[in-house]
This record gives structure tokens, sequence and C-alpha cells, in this order.
């Protein structure tokens, strides 16, 4: 499901950081998708937050490789068909490709109304190469595109709260992604 990668992965107090961001996001999915269809029990709330929390690491494993993996816009390549394959192994129907765009991914979960659409960038910056954990400017690969932007963890974020929200709200429950 994932591209190992021999990188360095965040260090406790990061992925601490990208967990309670994540929880925020899950709780904004409940929010919008609550009101859209119907408001989330305090168990359901507690399945998806325990959701998020035991798929913690696949969360942050997903950020790292699209950090990894750099891709400009509309050549987003390899984080296409990551999030493809991410989001096929945990039970949404995926499509790709669509609009003309070959980087497109659309996925969808579940049938009638209503019907919400999430969006996320997934494209590195021109020369935004940098360390990972670095405040001062200080490229991993000088002159490379890279994620110094953040929109390496929106894919991630976007995927943590829509899997984490289709998992309470039918009886029909995708898959986990992990244990």
């Amino acid at each position: 499901m994932f591209i190992p990668l021999p990188r360095r992965t965040p260090s406790g107090a990061i992925r601490a950081s990208l967990v309670a961001n994540y929880r925020q996001l899950v709780a904004l999915a409940f929010l919008i998708l609550g009101f859209a269809a119907r408001a989330a029990t305090d168990e359901q709330k507690k399945l998806a937050f325990a959701a998020v929390e035991r798929n913690a690491a696949a969360i942050a494993t997903l950020s790292d490789n699209v950090y990894y993996f750099a891709e400009l816009g509309m050549q987003e390549h390899e984080t296409s068909k990551l999030l493809a394959e991410t989001l096929r192994s945990i039970g949404f129907r995926v499509r790709t490709g669509d609009a003309g765009m070959p980087t497109n991914v659309w996925a969808e979960w579940g049938s009638g109304a209503p019907r919400v659409a999430i969006v996320t960038e997934i494209d590195a910056l021109p020369e935004g190469s940098q360390t990972p954990g670095s405040i001062d400017r200080k490229p991993l690969v000088p002159g490379a595109p890279g994620h110094m932007e953040g929109h390496n963890t929106h894919s991630s974020k976007r995927w943590s709260a829509t899997s984490s929200r289709a998992r309470w709200s039918s009886p029909s429950v995708p898959p986990r992604s992990s244990s």
C-alpha cells in the first residue's frame, strides 16, 4: 500500500502534532457531513477518532511519501498512483485521469445523498526542496521541487477524515487500513 522510503520519519513531537491536526480535520468532517446527513453520536465520534489514532503511522507515512515524491503541478504521477492505491485498499471506488487530467483522482464510498467533494492539493513548489524538521531554509536537494508549503499533508489529512467519517456513516464499512 505504501512505498517504503529509507528516509527520515517525523519525530514523536511532529507525529503527535500531525495526529492532532488530523483529529481536528476529522472533527470538521463530522461538522460538515453531520449537518449534510445526520449528527454523529458520541460513540460514532469515538470510533472515528480511534480510527485516526490507530492509523497514525499510516497517515504520517502517506505524508512522508508525498513529501519525498515532490512532484510539480500536473506532474504528480507517483503521488496520484499512491493516493489511488491507498484509497482502493480501504474500500473506496477510485477513478483516475478524469477531466483530461492524468493526475486527477476521484474516490467514492457509499451511494446516495448527500455527495460531498473533498479537494486536496498535492503539487510541490519549484525549488521548494526543504530538509524535514528545519525551520531555516535548508534544501534537501538544492534547486529541486519540494513541499515546503505543506501540500504533502493535505492528502493524508483528507484521507484520514474521509475514511474515518465513512466508517461510521453506514452499516457497510470499508476495511481498516491498519490494525
